[in-house]
């Protein structure tokens, strides 16, 4: 196992700071809030040369899970919203499932 490395995307008109955290020796990472502007995401995670394993929210702003249902279609992986939010999370309807 290696070093916890990192990179941030600033994301949306607000400057979101969407964060990808990976393993510097096996390449595998997460995308932390991924807020939007998913194609600049994708382009880092592409430069950097992780592989995604998941996508975690710290919380349900559009700033920081705006872009999440496209970056979890283009990705095919799983997402995990903060246990913080655990009145909502997991979402309690079928309408709000993600």
């Amino acid at each position: 196992m290696g070093q916890l490395s990192g990179v941030i995307v600033p994301v949306t008109a607000f400057q979101q700071n969407c964060a990808i955290l990976f393993d510097d020796a096996s390449k595998d990472g997460v995308v932390v809030d991924p807020g939007g502007d998913v194609p600049d995401i994708l382009a880092a995670i592409d430069k950097a040369g992780v592989t995604i394993n998941a996508i975690w929210l710290t919380h349900g702003h559009l700033d920081h899970a705006g872009g999440a249902m496209a970056l979890k279609a283009a990705l095919a992986v799983t997402l995990s919203p903060s246990s913080l939010n655990s009145n909502t999370a997991p979402p309690r309807s079928a309408a709000t499932r993600m």
